[in-house]
């Protein structure tokens, strides 16, 4: 059955059987948009809903409305990264995004913004767009980061250069082969 969700003053729909519990509709919920199942709380006719409840027995039928809301207790906490010969912490929050922990990183280590990065959370490449929660990165976490090679198209070389000795006055001339 289908159930619409109001989180972010959006409906959100979603698919859910009726032998599912709020815990197992938070979990979706999760994938779908991000939130940490912990910070979660869902209501129904406004009640909140006890996670371990099966939705048949909440009366939630097909098109139900639960509204999401979720705990404003903003967690931080340290996650360590690894790069080249060096490791630091940092501190971080469970909603930011892949993108501003590379910012973050690059900034730490005195690099250019504009350098091709690629974070590794247990061998596994990070996607930019998700944030640190939906990859299960939490307190003490170790990131590996590590940069794309550079691909230079051409390279660019000086041309090469002739030398000539003019004479007996000892004059020198340099010009570029063309």
């Amino acid at each position: 059955m289908c159930i619409v969700t109001v989180a972010d003053e959006r409906d959100h729909r979603l698919e859910v059987d009726p032998l599912d519990t709020p815990a197992e509709v938070k979990e979706k919920l999760q994938s779908l948009l991000g939130y940490p199942v912990r910070r979660q709380i869902l209501s129904f006719e406004g009640k909140e809903l006890a996670d371990w409840i099966e939705l048949k027995f909440l009366d939630i039928e097909e098109n139900s409305c639960i509204v999401l809301s979720i705990n404003s207790n903003k967690q931080n906490y340290k996650i360590l990264v690894k790069i080249l010969t060096s490791e630091f912490s940092l501190e971080v929050k469970e909603m930011d995004t892949v993108s501003s922990l590379k910012e973050e990183i690059l900034e730490h280590i005195g690099a250019p913004s504009d350098e091709d990065m690629v974070l590794r959370y247990r061998g596994n490449e990070i996607r930019d767009r998700l944030r640190l929660c939906q990859h299960r990165i939490g307190m003490n976490a170790e990131i590996t980061a590590s940069f794309k090679p550079v691909t230079p198209s051409r390279v660019l070389m000086p041309p090469p250069k002739r030398f000539e000795f003019c004479g007996g006055n000892l004059e020198w001339r340099v010009s570029y082969l063309r």
